[in-house]
């Protein structure tokens, strides 16, 4: 049993869901936990309630209850909400879901590049390790082939990769001042070489 642990490790991931009003519930759940598990921990199981993921567009889809890592399944813009059956048409995507209006790169000149690097680092470490080399096989051959395999951890990794591309493409793209995207480019840079 330690040896599967071990290979497997159980990890939880924060799961935001949104109401059709836009209020958030959170709650931690592992990173596999298939829809009915995520439903079964918001609202009680005789009722008429769907889990819908909705991205920034407004196109909704609403998830089977026997799907699973319903967190890693998210784009970066999509989010989850839960309502009933009659309420999945009102729903309205977030302010947020549009992106950010504003870029950082003041508060990006002030930190340290090797100090970033780091914590990138260190959580990429996290999200690595926490992966099975099994999950290489079922990603690439396709869980259709294997029954109840899960490639949550892979998935993670790989959506991890995605947040930080879209925030460095996000960042330059919001920086107007030329003189100050190029230096933003050149912190960039140097991050990715530390």
């Amino acid at each position: 049993m330690l040896m599967f642990c071990l290979l497997f490790p159980l990890t939880s991931v924060l799961y935001e869901i949104y109401k059709p009003d836009s209020k958030p519930l959170s709650l931690m759940l592992p990173v596999n936990s298939s829809v009915q598990e995520v439903m079964s921990a918001i609202v009680r199981a005789d009722g008429d309630h769907v889990l819908v993921k909705m991205n920034s567009s407004g196109e909704r889809v609403q998830l089977k209850l026997d799907s699973t890592a319903v967190y890693t399944a998210l784009g970066l813009n999509e989010r989850l909400f839960i309502c009933t059956s009659s309420e999945v048409e009102q729903l309205r995507p977030l302010k947020e879901q549009q992106g950010p209006e504003q870029g950082t790169t003041d508060l990006i000149e002030q930190m340290s590049s090797k100090d970033i690097a780091t914590e990138l680092t260190n959580y990429d470490w996290e999200l690595f390790t926490a992966m099975h080399e099994v999950e290489l096989v079922y990603y690439i051959f396709g869980r259709h082939k294997f029954p109840g395999a899960t490639t949550a951890n892979l998935e993670r990794f790989v959506r991890h990769f995605n947040v930080v591309q879209y925030w460095i493409v996000t960042e330059l793209c919001l920086c107007e001042d030329l003189v100050k995207r190029a230096i933003l480019l050149k912190k960039f840079i140097k991050i990715a070489s530390v």
